[in-house]
């Protein structure tokens, strides 16, 4: 693990919060359609109550809890509808609860070798946010 990962990883999921996200939990039914807007709701009423402040403060939280990846058993954030540990980690030292309805859904960061891989949203195609070198 590098900084540079770090940085880029914990940058995006800052983002989220500073400017919201899709939420896509690939269910393409009248309900499933009514679930995504209610939980687009949901995530605008939260992130509304962030400050940048906060913010900051996950994003650096979240840099120092990549870094320690070597160190522990995880090298992956996700949310599938609740924020992994690392996640709520984060979100705790900031003072947000990032568990439900405020992170995207259904997405999953991979932090392998100089790269850094996600998979934004249900059944979605791998985007390189930092593509491994060498």
């Amino acid at each position: 693990m590098n900084e540079q990962q770090a940085r880029v990883g914990a940058r995006w999921w800052a983002d989220c919060l500073r400017n919201g996200s899709k939420m896509d939990n690939g269910d393409k039914s009248e309900i499933g359609g009514m679930t995504l807007a209610m939980a687009m709701m949901l995530q605008q009423s939260r992130i509304s109550k962030i400050t940048p402040e906060q913010v900051d403060v996950f994003e650096t939280a979240l840099v120092d809890t990549i870094m320690a990846f070597e160190d522990e058993l995880w090298d992956v954030l996700n949310v599938d509808y609740h924020a992994n540990a690392p996640l709520r980690a984060a979100g705790e030292k900031a003072g947000i609860d990032v568990d439900f309805g405020v992170l995207p859904m259904k997405t999953t960061m991979y932090f392998q070798d100089d790269g850094v891989q996600l998979l934004y949203g249900y059944g979605a195609p791998v985007q390189e946010l930092l593509k491994e070198t060498g």
